[in-house]
């Protein structure tokens, strides 16, 4: 709301920022937990990258109420980049071919490469 009201333009650019990055981290989330339904991705790296992904944002956000700016560094943004390029070659790869991954009965994943 504060981005469309009148007045300091400051806060409604820091709001702005904020939605941002939670919707890049809501459609990256949605993407990876696709990737473990399709049996593209074990579901513990998804926990991992997921568990990371909160833990950061949950620490930017103790850190803003406290008037402290945690941007993002020029590594975070590659990561993000290789993040989004190799969700989307899975993806890709998997409407093409059977998954990379096979689930085993017992629940865990072994690579198909290198049969």
């Amino acid at each position: 709301m504060t981005a469309i009201s009148p007045g300091d333009g400051s806060r409604s650019q820091s709001s702005g920022r904020f939605w941002i990055r939670i919707a890049d981290k809501l459609l990256v989330s949605a993407a990876l937990i696709v990737l473990v339904e399709k049996h593209l991705a074990p579901a513990w790296a998804v926990v991992i990258i997921l568990g990371r992904e909160f833990v950061v944002t949950g620490l930017r956000s103790v850190a803003a109420t406290e008037g402290i700016v945690i941007s993002a560094q020029a590594v975070g943004k590659i990561k993000m980049w290789f993040q989004c390029i190799a969700i989307v070659a899975l993806l890709v790869a998997a409407a093409n071919s059977p998954p990379p991954c096979l689930k085993l009965p017992d629940g865990n994943f072994r690579p198909r490469f290198g049969r």
